[in-house]
């Protein structure tokens, strides 16, 4: 009985003014954390939202994408970043479209283009994908990453030509 009465005397002392401030430093450290998570949010966002180029598939058209890696040394990891997507000024395909990559240059390197979340490789030995399918009537937008490793220290005029060949 007497620690019951030692509880509600420290209650007492801890008063309303008390418990104003206990509310508060609960709702600030709620929201720092809510700020942490923000935060680390925002800068997986800004990692993959800053892209090089977007590149419409929305016609049988072979599309081309120019990576200067003139002045690069060797072993040297050169990543790109790009989007595809099956719109162009707001009108998108009707359809779905198939496309595909592959890469030519005058440069020895390995390729690797690889979807944004994914780590597998799409290009095979031939420096060539399957065929991909972009859907229709509703706006998307998939990014890739291309990653150039150098297998010796590049001219200036080094560029590696990455070809999206649009299909219906």
């Amino acid at each position: 009985m007497e620690k019951v009465k030692k509880r509600i005397k420290r209650h007492k002392e801890f008063g309303v003014t008390g418990f104003i401030l206990l509310g508060i430093f609960i709702l600030l450290l709620i929201f720092v954390v809510y700020l942490l998570f923000r935060l680390k949010e925002a800068k997986w966002e800004y990692k993959y939202s800053k892209v090089d180029f977007t590149m419409p598939v929305i016609e049988e058209k072979l599309n081309t994408i120019n990576v200067i890696v003139g002045g690069k040394k060797k072993d040297e990891v050169v990543d790109y970043l790009f989007n595809i997507t099956n719109y162009r000024e707001n009108k998108v395909n009707k359809k779905p479209m198939k496309y595909r990559f592959f890469v030519r240059s005058n440069t020895k390197a390995n390729y690797k283009l690889t979807l944004k979340d994914d780590d597998k490789n799409l290009l095979d030995e031939k420096n060539m994908s399957d065929y991909l399918t972009i859907k229709g009537k509703k706006k998307e937008i998939i990014t890739y990453k291309l990653s150039i490793t150098l297998k010796e220290n590049q001219k200036k005029e080094s560029v590696v030509d990455l070809y999206i060949e649009g299909k219906k």
